[in-house]
């Protein structure tokens, strides 16, 4: 696999590995979008993937969305509720402790402590 690797000493580059590493200051200009579909709470968890911003929607403030297995420690995911009326409670992997409740039109920042199912609620917006 490859790598690519951008820096202010060197540019862009390749080396071995997987992914995009970013080195120093990083300046987005325009809209960012994760791209991904929105998952549908359920009265069993849906699982969630695994990227930065994770969308939900919910036909009952009890439906539950389950985390991911975090890759490592620091790992982030926003999750955004785009229901205008309903809560999704949001679950661990293992799918027996809830970690936080993102209100309808809400979202909720979590962050992984290690790899694996490690996960904690920071902030609900």
């Amino acid at each position: 696999m490859v790598k690519s690797v951008i820096n202010n000493g060197q540019g862009v580059k390749t080396t071995a590995g997987s992914g995009c590493q970013i080195s120093h200051a990083l300046n987005l200009s325009g809209p960012a979008f994760t791209g991904g579909a929105t998952i549908t709470a359920g009265s069993s968890a849906a699982a969630l993937g695994s990227g930065m911003v994770q969308l939900v929607d919910s036909a009952n403030s009890a439906h539950t969305v389950q985390m991911p297995l975090a890759v490592g420690a620091g790992q982030v995911i926003i999750v955004c509720n785009v229901d205008a009326a309903e809560s999704a409670v949001i679950r661990n992997n293992a799918d027996d402790t809830n970690l936080a409740t993102a209100t309808a039109g809400a979202s909720v920042f979590l962050v992984s402590s290690a790899s694996g199912d490690n996960w904690s609620a920071h902030l609900s917006l």
